[in-house]
């Protein structure tokens, strides 16, 4: 009986073990941080603009593909967009079948002219995948401007459309690198589990591994990182 509760003890650890590496390697799910690429206005000439894009009454329709994982919301520039505007600017993303994954409303007051603004999505984006956005705006003093410029300005991610918005990413939490000495440090763990917790013949083989491989894990993240310093 006892037996039986160590295996069993022994099988959920390494079932965590396994989702853990799951969670930090190939699902990546520990991210940080809003990263952003804008465009510095300082450096397009005049000859560059095309249009000005007006939210009066009509919407404006574009399309977007994330180009790295983790897309987590857009950068929008204003021109011509006064102090204390009133009103709310609206940006629907959706995608191919036109199923809406978010709508973000952005309050016109917040925003300052000609100056980036962060807003946040908290759809799931694909990278590689194609999604359009649709912008309009509501009870406002002064619609908003949006500029246009040449495709040459344009980011990656745009796929239609000429209007200046950047696109904001959080980053991996665990670097390549990281992730290697964790999984070597759960291994050890592992290692030490099964000796403890099964019957195998040659638990000191076991144990020695163990230690081996935290020991070399332990060494690997103090030369990169100065831990014991």
């Amino acid at each position: 009986m006892l037996t039986n509760k160590k295996a069993l003890r022994f099988v959920i650890c390494t079932l965590l073990i396994l989702f853990i590496l799951l969670l930090i390697g190939p699902m990546d799910v520990f991210t940080h941080g809003f990263f952003c690429r804008e465009i510095d206005f300082n450096q397009i000439p005049e000859s560059d603009y095309t249009d000005k894009i007006t939210l009066a009454e009509n919407s404006y329709e574009f399309a977007f593909s994330p180009q790295k994982k983790h897309l987590s919301g857009f950068e929008i520039y204003l021109d011509d967009q006064p102090d204390e505007n009133s009103g709310v600017l609206i940006l629907r993303i959706a995608d191919k079948q036109d199923k809406t994954k978010d709508t973000i409303r952005v309050d016109l007051s917040k925003v300052k002219n000609n100056r980036w603004y962060k807003v946040y999505t908290s759809a799931s984006l694909k990278k590689g995948e194609t999604y359009k956005m649709i912008m309009s705006a509501e009870n406002c003093a002064v619609p908003p401007r949006i500029p246009a410029v040449d495709s040459d300005y344009l980011p990656g991610e745009t796929v239609s459309g000429n209007i200046v918005l950047a696109y904001g990413y959080q980053a991996p939490v665990f670097s390549f690198e990281n992730k290697v000495i964790i999984s070597l440090f759960f291994l050890s763990v592992w290692l030490f589990l099964l000796a403890a917790l099964t019957e195998i013949k040659h638990k000191s083989f076991a144990v020695s591994a163990g230690w081996l491989i935290l020991m070399t894990a332990v060494l690997a993240w103090n030369y990169m990182y100065y831990s014991m310093d």
